[in-house]
């Protein structure tokens, strides 16, 4: 039996070699965008997580206390002291947008992982804006909302006050260490008020003017008592009326 020989010229060992390049780039291609598509989709996944959990904090199905996001491990401001109730809905709501646009964005790139991705929009921080605060003759005033009428504590209705050091963190884990003053008026409501807010000054002033018996250096004397303390401690209780034969 006679073996054929295959000849095989140069120009068909070229053709051939453009050929098996071509399998091989088009192999490495299609398992590079297959990659790429995961990673599209496991970040869409977790941009979904985000846009359902600032969805529940929105609505009231959960409390934030302790909760991160799946994305970037940022700290959740389900509640800022001293804001109010449609400040933080309203932005619980934007960040749940912001992530609800991520997540629909991701997956369409997961979809055509060819397509080239810009980048993401920065991370949007509705900024607090803290309580203003004043006191005067009357009492102590403190204004949440300025189209909102203050919430106002009458000298004469004020029984007793509170100190206390109290930590607050922000979207970026920096933490930062508060004097807080809380109120108690005689229906046992409490105002609280935090020294980083405008017009505390003017309070602590008006405080030690109105408040009898309370010592002129009672607020220094507080930043010493209150470290280490977790738990408020009593600066001023309103005397008890004298007793009459």
């Amino acid at each position: 039996m006679r073996l054929t020989r295959v000849r095989i010229s140069v120009r068909r060992m070229m053709i051939l070699v453009a050929v098996v390049a071509c399998l091989l780039s088009g192999v490495i291609w299609c398992t590079r965008m297959r990659n790429l598509s995961a990673v599209y989709r496991h970040r869409a996944i977790d941009y979904g997580k985000s846009e359902e959990t600032y969805r529940q904090l929105a609505e009231g199905e959960i409390d934030g206390a302790g909760w991160y996001t799946g994305t970037d491990g940022t700290h959740i401001e389900n509640e800022i002291p001293g804001e109010t109730v449609a400040a933080r809905t309203a932005r619980l709501v934007k960040l749940r947008s912001y992530y609800s646009g991520l997540n629909l964005k991701y997956l369409h790139a997961a979809a055509r992982p060819w397509m080239p991705v810009s980048d993401d929009p920065p991370d949007p921080e509705t900024p607090f804006v803290a309580p203003v605060l004043s006191a005067d003759g009357y009492g102590i005033w403190r204004r949440d909302d300025p189209n909102e009428p203050p919430v106002r504590v009458a000298w004469s209705a004020l029984v007793g006050v509170e100190g206390v050091k109290r930590e607050e963190t922000d979207r970026h884990n920096k933490t930062t260490v508060h004097t807080v003053l809380e109120l108690t008026n005689d229906r046992y409501d409490v105002v609280t008020l935090y020294d980083h807010w405008p017009g505390f000054g003017l309070v602590v002033e008006q405080m030690t003017k109105h408040l009898q018996g309370l010592a002129p250096d009672w607020y220094e004397r507080l930043q010493v008592e209150t470290i280490g303390t977790p738990f408020p401690i009593s600066i001023w209780r309103k005397p008890e009326p004298e007793e009459t034969e």
